[in-house]
């Protein structure tokens, strides 16, 4: 479950429509992500929490190759916000 729907969860739950259930979780799942992320409130603290996951993720390849000497490439897509 993504950040964004952990936060709006319980609002958003009042809302959902039963009938579409599929389709309603993953529009609130993608959707409430972009709006939390243009939010001064929350935009730092995703983009705090991804760079955490990251550099944890980092660090269990690590441990696991420890004979591992070559870099790593991150490309992702920004969705144009400046926090």
């Amino acid at each position: 479950m993504s950040y964004g729907v952990k936060l709006g969860a319980k609002h958003m739950k009042k809302i959902t429509l039963p009938s579409i259930g599929r389709l309603r979780h993953f529009t609130n799942e993608t959707l409430l992500d972009i709006f939390f992320y243009n939010s001064p409130a929350y935009c730092q603290t995703i983009v705090d929490k991804a760079a955490a996951e990251i550099n944890r993720l980092y660090a269990l390849f690590l441990s696991r190759n420890p004979n591992f000497k070559g870099g790593i490439s991150l490309a992702g897509h920004s969705l144009g916000n400046k926090c």
